[in-house]
């Protein structure tokens, strides 16, 4: 067998960081699937009814986490409602009586069962309400409803396709026996408290660039709702960005864009910000006529150390309980033929939308030096919990 090509070998580097792969998502996972489980437990305890309390009033913001999670890692099934059911729905309901509508009203329309209703007024609570119809095509059900397996070899074999290798010469997969179970780390109980504030915020976003009403109790303190609108649409947009609890200075840089758009300008201190209140409100315009710049500022300083508390709140509760995760290991094998670019595709493709799959072994040999064929067996290790 001939030696590897600068070229091929460079491809191979591109393989190995294509396949680095994110557990802490994994980790995540069980704490979300879990938390009804735990609930019940607690709920037979008196000493640890604030725990059942604080869980239970997670309900819809974890159930909007899960979703936002599942999609991270690829692991959403099918559209739970078909285009018919969908057709029905838009014959039966305008958008104002679908986001009045109970799971009884919903259930009247030929084709709803009382799952598929309760999935859409969930959804539909944790989202703020529907703008369109089409929003409702994001219900799905979990990709591994069903036969594990089945889904795994489809997932990996329809990537493959869209890679560019037409044909898989073998493909197997087993079970890999299951080791003891793994207690969950304080670092991922520390990322789902800090997921489920970015989800919360998230929501609230849409809700604010919609105009419509935020129809679930958030875990966390809301945007402060006396703050313009614009200037809370652009405080959501960037916790988001940031992706944890605003600084001060991440609020001037705010206000700075509302005040010179977007032109960057020296940090007042606290007695500087009253001078600049005719250009804030000019920004702002008519809504914010009663703003006084530093007491926004002091708004918002105030709603992240609200945030702040309630964080420390719920990792005193988190922290406090015993979760661990047995995930279901399956091994793939994979020998097919391909050109190494489609080969680099192919596991960027795994690890870009199919995070609970690693790529674990990889051995490379010609099979057309003149067309530029590898020859390629690839060993998966795919993790379901």
């Amino acid at each position: 067998m001939r030696p590897l090509t600068k070229r091929e070998k460079f491809g191979l580097i591109l393989v190995g960081i294509a396949a680095a792969f994110a557990l802490i998502y994994l980790l995540i996972l069980p704490l979300i699937s879990g938390w009804r489980a735990k609930l019940g437990e607690v709920r037979l305890k008196e000493e640890q009814l604030k725990t059942a309390r604080a869980l239970a009033a997670m309900e819809a913001s974890l159930r909007l986490l899960s979703a936002e999670v599942e999609n991270e890692l690829g692991a959403r099934g099918d559209p739970i409602l078909s285009d018919e059911l969908m057709k029905r729905l838009q014959e039966s309901f305008s958008i104002d009586e679908l986001n009045r509508a109970t799971a009884a009203d919903l259930m009247k329309v030929e084709g709803m069962d009382a799952a598929k209703a309760a999935a859409i007024v969930s959804y539909r609570e944790s989202i703020g309400g529907f703008s369109s119809f089409e929003q409702l095509r994001e219900l799905r059900s979990s990709a591994f409803k069903g036969d594990e397996q089945a889904v795994i070899i489809g997932r990996v074999s329809a990537l493959a396709k869209r890679a560019g290798i037409n044909k898989i010469d073998s493909l197997t997969i087993r079970t890999i026996a299951s080791s003891k179970p793994a207690q969950v780390s304080q670092k991922a109980k520390r990322e789902l408290i800090r997921r489920l504030f970015i989800a919360e915020v998230k929501a609230q976003l849409r809700a604010l660039e919609s105009g419509s009403q935020l129809r679930f109790k958030t875990v966390f303190p809301p945007i402060p709702p006396q703050l313009p609108q614009e200037l809370r649409i652009r405080v959501a947009r960037m916790i988001v960005e940031k992706g944890g609890i605003p600084t001060r200075s991440d609020y001037q840089e705010v206000l700075d864009e509302l005040l010179s758009s977007g032109e960057s300008s020296p940090q007042p201190s606290d007695e500087e910000l009253l001078p600049i209140e005719e250009e804030l409100l000019s920004a702002l315009g008519e809504e914010a006529i009663d703003i006084d710049p530093k007491a926004a500022m002091l708004t918002l300083l105030d709603y992240s150390k609200k945030v702040a508390a309630k964080e420390a709140e719920l990792r005193g509760i988190v922290y406090g309980m015993a979760a661990s995760y047995k995930p279901r290991l399956y091994q793939v094998d994979l020998i097919f033929k391909t050109k190494l670019e489609n080969l680099v595709r192919f596991i960027a493709g795994i690890k870009d939308s199919l995070k609970w799959i690693d790529p674990r072994g990889l051995r490379i040999g010609v099979a057309d030096e003149k067309k530029g064929i590898l020859s390629v067996q690839l060993t998966l290790i795919a993790t379901v919990l």
